[in-house]
């Protein structure tokens, strides 16, 4: 038995020593094996087995750990006769799971003490992620990634028991580089048309997370007036938007939308979180020239323009490098949202306005929330990407938002046994006592039957020690 010794303040004589010796103590764990009793096999993980036919003579009654897939907490067995043997609950099946699943194995000497323990495995193939849809009656099962994401091996995925179902740790498909897309089976992802990764510009595939890196090419100018062609001295970084580079009677770049001023097709297409496209872009270049009319007007690199309706001029001498290239980067900006809390049913307050990527503490808890429940956190309900956290008071929530409202809910859990819950706060009960779920106060927590009471006299070092058989009982002692 592991112990603990707790001083105990009670019925204190002057000649005698008290004390609590509980099972947490020394740190030891004592297999199962160990307990020769009935009685004593009551013990959390443990149960008491009777062979068929009552035995033979190579296998009688004893004590042993829950086998894989079963567990004993010893709350049904407090209910029962102290001859009645007390034996393991099978773990709750998955009702949530189109899959085989696999249980995973307990220890053989000491077994799982409590249903939350109850674990199981799945796997799903490369190039697919679990999820739960409704194809499967809104049953977790495997599907193929989402585009632009990746899973290059096999997974396995761990679910866990919670407080009402199981709870799947559950790894998503890997998200690709920059400028790079997955392939058709989702088991890598590769550099887009003009794009290559590390040091050798025909390494394009399997890029994996890498960001692919624009090729580079010549710049060829087309006068105008004469329509004479000739390639700029230097290197120009490609550009993947539809761009076309005109020179003018000055011999300076232009770029123009492809089709014709104001056009809106090179708008950007990837969706960027919390963020919405302005409709304007910026050049990576010490000086341009920006115009919507025949007159030009010189503005530096930080001027943002309307896209497909502003006509921007590039100086030759002013290019970046030819490891840069000119690039036109598109102008994001962060949504603005409403975060509404709700307690059950009930709104509290009024909505709160946040930007997303910009510090918006979680309300504080509730207040009055019945006794025998506590305040586990908020849970975003809608609005959010992110609907498994629980957020303390405090806690930033704005870069969970997906740029839409939100809601978030209060989470009100039931007080579980070993706690007492009062004013929403969950704590717990003093070492060597426990309590039963619901409990509301400190008075709740009782000493429980495995505890261990120990005393000697003044004049001797000889310990002598009993544990409580039941909740009515009487400790008796004698010395002066």
């Amino acid at each position: 038995m592991r112990k603990h010794i707790i001083s105990l303040f009670l019925l204190i004589c002057p000649t005698v020593a008290w004390g609590i010796v509980t099972g947490e103590d020394t740190g030891a764990i004592i297999p199962c094996s160990q307990y020769s009793t009935l009685q004593e096999c009551r013990t959390p993980g443990c149960e008491w087995h009777i062979p068929l036919n009552g035995g033979t003579s190579s296998e009688t009654s004893h004590c042993r750990a829950c086998r894989t897939q079963y567990y004993n907490d010893i709350s049904n067995c407090n209910a029962m006769s102290v001859t009645t043997p007390c034996t393991c609950t099978a773990c709750p099946p998955p009702e949530d799971i189109n899959l085989s699943y696999e249980w995973v194995a307990s220890d053989p000497n000491i077994g799982l003490t409590e249903k939350s323990q109850c674990a199981f495995t799945v796997n799903c193939d490369a190039g697919h992620e679990l999820a739960m849809t409704a194809d499967t009656d809104w049953k977790y099962t495997c599907v193929t990634c989402p585009d632009n994401t990746y899973q290059p091996s096999p997974t396995t995925i761990t679910a866990k028991f919670g407080n009402e179902t199981y709870i799947y740790n559950i790894q998503e498909c890997t998200q690709c580089g920059q400028n790079a897309v997955s392939n058709e089976d989702k088991t890598q992802c590769d550099c887009k048309s003009g794009y290559y990764w590390g040091n050798n510009e025909n390494q394009n595939t399997n890029s994996g997370t890498n960001d692919c890196q624009p090729i580079k090419r010549n710049v060829y100018y087309k006068n105008a007036d004469t329509g004479d062609i000739k390639q700029h001295p230097d290197a120009y970084t490609y550009v993947a938007h539809p761009y076309t580079v005109l020179p003018n009677d000055t011999d300076s770049l232009i770029v123009t939308p492809d089709d014709s001023p104001g056009a809106t097709n090179f708008y950007p297409k990837l969706k960027k979180t919390g963020y919405q496209h302005s409709g304007k872009w910026t050049a990576n270049v010490p000086l341009l020239y920006i115009t919507n009319n025949a007159q030009p007007i010189l503005s530096n690199n930080n001027t943002e323009f309307d896209a497909g309706t502003t006509t921007v001029y590039l100086p030759p001498q002013n290019l970046p490098s030819v490891d840069t290239g000119v690039i036109f980067t598109a102008v994001w900006k962060a949504k603005t949202f409403k975060v509404t809390y709700m307690n059950g049913t009930k709104q509290m307050g009024t909505s709160v306005d946040c930007t997303y990527d910009k510090e918006c503490p979680a309300s504080d808890a509730p207040t009055n929330i019945a006794d025998a429940k506590y305040f586990a956190g908020w849970q975003c309900t809608s609005g959010c990407s992110d609907k498994d956290t629980l957020y303390q008071p405090g806690d930033n929530i704005s870069n969970i938002s997906d740029g839409n409202d939100m809601t978030l809910t209060a989470q009100l859990k039931e007080c579980s046994a070993g706690y007492y819950c009062t004013a929403g706060t969950k704590n717990k009960c003093p070492a060597g006592s426990t309590s039963g779920a619901g409990s509301t106060n400190i008075t709740d927590c009782y000493i429980n039957q495995y505890t261990q009471f120990c005393y000697h006299t003044q004049n001797s070092t000889t310990e002598t020690c009993f544990s409580i058989e039941d909740e009515n009982f009487k400790i008796q002692y004698s010395g002066s």
